[in-house]
């Protein structure tokens, strides 16, 4: 009957979605309101296949790091754009992870029950309405991040609330969990 997006690899748009929207159209069905082709996922410059022997299994890659690093390289990574992924990028967004963390621990006991600054909110919609500019999203994310922990050093939470409401907000909405609680100390 269609459906509103239909996404897939850029070497797929010709001839495989082609054809299923010509299907589609032969029954005098819409198929698909939207279509997102997104690049390949590379590995040092690479396109990862199982051909060239440069897969990582994700299943494999979730048991050494933090699961939400993986979410986090895709979303700095425009979907219309190659998304590289190696050690290295993950390494990278586990450490941008910690710097969330971080901030999100230092300000939950200010953030609850505070707005979201509103200029902030538009400017991620903003991106995100923009062909969904994840990495303009993120980005933002981490520019609140760098103004909150200025405000909070200033004991100026009139500035760091709305502001750590925001990062609350945007973080959940790019599915995006940040730990606001005590960090866990291993027994040993």
């Amino acid at each position: 009957e269609g459906f509103d997006l239909h996404t897939g690899g850029q070497d797929l748009r010709f001839p495989h979605h082609e054809n299923e929207r010509a299907q589609a159209v032969a029954l005098g069905k819409r198929f698909a309101n939207h279509w997102m082709h997104h690049a390949f996922v590379e590995v040092k410059g690479e396109k990862m296949s199982k051909s060239l022997g440069n897969v990582t299994n994700l299943v494999d890659l979730l048991d050494q790091y933090d699961p939400r690093a993986f979410r986090l390289l895709i979303l700095r990574s425009h979907y219309r754009s190659p998304m590289d992924v190696t050690h290295d990028a993950l390494a990278d967004t586990e450490a941008a992870l910690h710097r969330l963390d971080t901030f999100a621990r230092r300000a939950a006991e200010h953030v609850e029950g505070g707005v979201a600054a509103p200029e902030a909110l538009d400017r991620f919609r903003a991106a995100m309405d923009d062909d969904l500019d994840t990495p303009k999203a993120t980005a933002l994310l981490f520019d609140l991040v760098r103004q909150g922990n200025t405000a909070l050093d200033a004991h100026d939470l009139g500035a760091a609330v709305p502001v750590a409401a925001a990062v609350r907000e945007i973080s959940g909405a790019l599915g995006l969990v940040l730990h606001e609680g005590a960090a866990a100390v291993p027994d040993e």
